[in-house]
């Protein structure tokens, strides 16, 4: 269990709490900046003011983290490790209320020029919430700025009103982050999240991934080196991305899996098993990073749906793999406790090594659809009509790809893609997206 240490801070109670090893790590979380998404809604922003003034105030008071900030701490031998540290009670909603604005954790954003609109481009959408100072940046600079390590902010469009909700991906993952949002929904229960970081997490997530796999992903090797030479090189050449987001196609959806279940290799494949292949098939990788929560499948470790923290890894998948719907759902229906048969185990294409892994070019798919999200944060008269993901990716070199809940009724999947490939994405016959988009393509 992890170290959670009672203390004093200005004459505040405080808890800190040491985080995982991949938390606090550069090779980890660090650099990376928080998790977010942007809401459109119908409706009054005066409404809405009010609503999660209370509604907020009820998660801080459940979940005093989100005002923490992340600090370092020397443990005996002298090494710094960083630590999140927050007030150890909110006693009641008035004290949480007060709480959301000295945190800066809740308020409105005025924007003169650039506003956020459903009918913008992801990069306009994105450069309108940065001006705004609405997202939470990356593990260094919150320790430097002592900033709290979530904020909502509302912002009034030509059209109704907008929400960003932001959280610090060092501290969440996207378990964690819509364990929250799933908070702020009318019908949502507001629970207390556990912080007490179970460290034995980070040794046997290794065994769950393979140590050669967690080797190639996280040492300093050929794989590693060619990832940052593809991101400084695209920076420098201003070699661009193209930014997509379409709605699935239900029809087409049922049609492929009722194909994959005929082919009999499989009982049953999932939405996300059809999106994934036919992501890889359009976008062609030497590997796949695929995003995978490990709170189900680390049982011996004692996770639950309310450890809030990263407890996740990805899994490579090449195109022995990706290239069936029904050769990834064996990989995803791998027994808890048990080592996942991917890329680099027995039987398996070999990982890239030398020059190969130095240009080996990646792919990376998330999906942030969980169960105990229902996808729909519409309250009183105020209505949700779109939700997306903004990530920042400019320099990111790799494909991605996030799959969402766009609206109450649909989903949509985002892609960050070389703009060739753009056509790639509508022409395969596996594909599973509508023509219709989320928002316009950049």
């Amino acid at each position: 269990m992890a170290q959670i240490v009672p203390n004093v801070v200005d004459g505040t109670a405080m808890t800190t709490v040491e985080l995982l090893e991949a938390e606090g790590s550069a090779m980890g979380f660090m650099y990376l900046g928080g998790v977010q998404t942007l809401s459109f809604f119908s409706g009054d922003i005066d409404e809405a003011y009010t609503y999660y003034s209370t509604r907020l105030a009820s998660v801080l008071k459940a979940n005093p983290w989100l005002a923490g900030k992340l600090i370092n701490v020397k443990d005996e031998r002298g090494v710094e490790k960083v630590h999140l540290q927050y007030p150890a009670e909110v006693a009641s909603e008035e004290d949480a209320k007060v709480l959301l604005t000295s945190a800066n954790v809740f308020g409105k954003v005025e924007l003169a020029k650039c506003k956020p609109s459903p009918t913008n481009s992801y990069i306009a959408n994105f450069q309108a919430i940065t001006a705004g100072k609405c997202i939470i940046p990356d593990g260094y600079t919150c320790i430097a700025e002592k900033l709290s390590q979530a904020k909502f902010s509302l912002i009034k469009c030509e059209e109704g009103f907008a929400l960003v909700a932001s959280i610090s991906h060092v501290v969440c993952d996207g378990h964690t982050y819509y364990k929250i949002m799933s908070m702020l929904t009318e019908t949502g229960t507001v629970e207390a999240l556990s912080t007490a970081r179970k460290h034995a997490f980070s040794t046997e997530d290794k065994k769950i991934l393979g140590q050669t796999q967690a080797n190639f992903i996280f040492d300093v090797n050929w794989y590693n080196m060619g990832f940052m030479y593809q991101a400084i090189g695209g920076i420098c050449c201003c070699k661009s991305k193209k930014f997509v987001s379409y709605f699935l196609d239900s029809e087409r959806v049922t049609i492929l899996k009722s194909k994959v279940k005929e082919e009999g290799e499989v009982e049953y494949c999932s939405t996300l098993d059809l999106i994934t292949s036919h992501f890889c098939n359009a976008t062609q990788p030497r590997l796949l990073q695929y995003a995978v929560n490990l709170r189900a499948r680390m049982p011996s470790v004692g996770l639950t749906s309310k450890d809030a923290g990263n407890y996740e890894t990805v899994i490579l998948l090449a195109d022995d793999q990706y290239s069936k719907p029904a050769e990834i759902r064996k990989v995803i229906n791998t027994p808890p406790d048990t080592p996942f048969s991917h890329s680099g185990s027995e039987g398996k294409r070999a990982l890239p090594k030398g020059c190969e892994a130095f240009r080996a070019r990646t792919a990376i798919l998330t999906s942030w659809c969980f169960d105990h999200y229902s996808g729909d944060l519409s309250f009183g008269s105020c209505k949700q009509t779109l939700h997306v993901p903004m990530m920042e990716l400019t320099a990111a070199p790799m494909d991605f790809a996030i799959i969402y809940k766009a609206t109450p009724t649909r989903m949509g999947v985002f892609f960050m893609v070389d703009p060739h490939k753009v056509t790639a994405l509508q022409a395969n016959s596996d594909t599973v997206l509508s023509e219709e988009e989320c928002f316009p393509a950049c």
